[in-house]
């Protein structure tokens, strides 16, 4: 993670917001990146979410979460040297106002960091992190829920393009150390979270239809093996 330190590090990161915190994961990231941070923010409008992060963070008095909505930020405008949103976008109806609520609580050339799972370049072994992600979306969809598929980079960068005041500065697959390799017990559990998420559907007409989609994919899953699917890190200086 030395390129995220290199830019935590030029741009003086002391107030660092993380949007959509859900359990706090990339405040993971961020703690174990930078130690010369005065506060990180975690926000979600899940309360459970929030109990849970803060469970985490017990021991780490400088990072605090708070139930709150991205659409309406409650800290003055210029507050954060840095504002974060990880894999969080492709569950954007209409990102503008969350973007808008980011950049106006920036402060002027912070930083804002997006991290977003790619749908394509994958190993075989990422594909199945793929097939599962894709598939608890369409059934989020079918139940009426905003739940896009995995983004290309490219398409994902065209998307970050849109906002005025934002210019994307970099963009990278990070490396984590110790990076997690998933045991055969993981993998039987995740396959066993795919019956779960068809219990979800109450359309009887429906249901063979998923059922027969997660057969397909719980064997695809048995002869190739799980890994996270590549995520990027995108970089983006506030201009005004």
């Amino acid at each position: 993670m030395e390129q995220l330190a290199y830019y935590l590090q030029q741009n003086n990161s002391k107030r660092i917001l993380d949007v959509g915190t859900g359990v706090g994961n990339f405040i993971f990231v961020l703690a174990q990146t930078t130690n010369e941070y005065d506060e990180i923010i975690g926000i979600d409008t899940s309360q459970r979410a929030i109990e849970i992060a803060s469970n985490y963070f017990l021991d780490n008095h400088k990072v605090k979460f708070m139930k709150m909505d991205g659409k309406k930020i409650e800290y003055p405008d210029g507050y954060f040297d840095v504002v974060c949103l990880s894999n969080s976008l492709h569950h954007l109806e209409n990102p503008q106002p969350i973007f808008n609520e980011m950049k106006r609580v920036l402060k002027r050339e912070g930083l804002m960091i997006i991290q977003e799972m790619v749908c394509e370049p994958l190993t075989n072994q990422q594909v199945s992190h793929r097939l599962v992600h894709h598939f608890s979306a369409e059934i989020d969809r079918h139940l009426g829920l905003t739940h896009d598929d995995t983004y290309t980079k490219e398409v994902i960068e065209e998307k970050l393009s849109q906002f005025d005041s934002i210019e994307l500065i970099a963009a990278w697959v990070p490396e984590y150390q110790n990076k997690h390799e998933f045991s055969d017990e993981e993998v039987t559990q995740l396959i066993s979270s795919i019956d779960q998420m068809i219990d979800r559907i109450k359309d009887i007409e429906k249901k063979p239809y998923y059922q027969d989609k997660a057969e397909l994919i719980k064997q695809y899953i048995k002869e190739n093996g799980f890994d996270l699917a590549t995520e990027y890190m995108f970089i983006l200086k506030k201009t005004v």
